[in-house]
């Protein structure tokens, strides 16, 4: 894989992509210790494990120093033959100014590691960013400006200090979306922040699905500018909320989707 400085790439529209279509109603989700994916009417759960259940996958980790890169997580999952490669990020990921192509792959945040991408292409198979099995702290993933095209994204942050924050960043995927950011470690189920600003979410699969989903009880959310395209069902969830989606601003908090689901 080669390394180059360059301009950023022409974005491309949404609209000028594959679309599907436009979610604004929103539905709840129970989510204990896995994603739940609605679609089509039935439940599709995807388990944010690393492997299958009879399956090993290859752990590397980066050699020592200040910081990680998208080398080392490539090399890392690349590794991954008999199911997704993981990378251990021991301490923060820092990248800019790259373009990286990456197979099914675990990213695995130790204690107080970090994410921070700037001017980022990134394609490839299903991504999956977690924090579990390890002490509790507070790991906080930084995307601007970053260009993801895989064939599913997920990320699973459980303390209550972590947050998501994702300004002018484009997200196409397959499969869906499923962004959850709360201290649900140890049953806890209290704060994660998620911010998206000026950025957009797209699934282009029949069944594809897009949740989003911080602490009902002292959570926070904030959508603004952003445009969220799916076929299935949208779920953004939690106790402060507020997205502002196609010039709309929705109330997406527990208190009011209780209230509406109660009347």
């Amino acid at each position: 894989m080669m390394r180059t400085s360059r301009n950023r790439p022409m974005r491309t529209s949404p609209a000028d992509r594959p679309s599907g279509r436009r979610t604004h109603g929103l539905t709840m989700s129970v989510v204990i210790g896995a994603l739940i994916l609605v679609g089509c009417g039935q439940a599709q759960t995807v388990v944010t494990e690393g492997a299958p259940a009879n399956e090993s996958p290859v752990v590397v980790q980066a050699e020592t120093g200040p910081k990680m890169d998208l080398d080392d997580v490539a090399a890392a999952c690349a590794e991954g033959t008999e199911g997704p490669g993981i990378a251990v990020i021991d301490r923060d990921l820092r990248d800019a100014n790259i373009t990286v192509e990456l197979p099914d792959c675990v990213l695995h945040l130790e204690q107080g590691a970090g994410i921070q991408l700037n001017n980022v292409v990134i394609t490839g198979g299903i991504l999956n960013i977690h924090d579990r099995d390890t002490d509790p702290s507070a790991n906080r993933i930084k995307l601007q400006r970053v260009d993801i095209d895989v064939d599913a994204l997920l990320v699973e942050l459980n303390d209550a200090d972590d947050s998501l924050q994702i300004e002018a960043t484009d997200i196409v995927t397959a499969q869906g979306v499923g962004l959850r950011v709360a201290g649900t470690r140890d049953g806890a189920n209290e704060g994660g922040d998620i911010r998206l600003v000026g950025s957009s979410l797209l699934s282009t699969d029949l069944d594809a699905t897009i949740h989003i989903l911080a602490s009902e009880h002292s959570g926070t959310i904030r959508l603004i500018s952003t445009t969220v395209d799916t076929r299935g069902p949208l779920t953004v969830i939690a106790a402060d909320c507020e997205a502002r989606l196609d010039g709309d601003l929705l109330d997406c908090s527990t208190a009011t989707l209780e209230a509406e689901l109660g009347s």
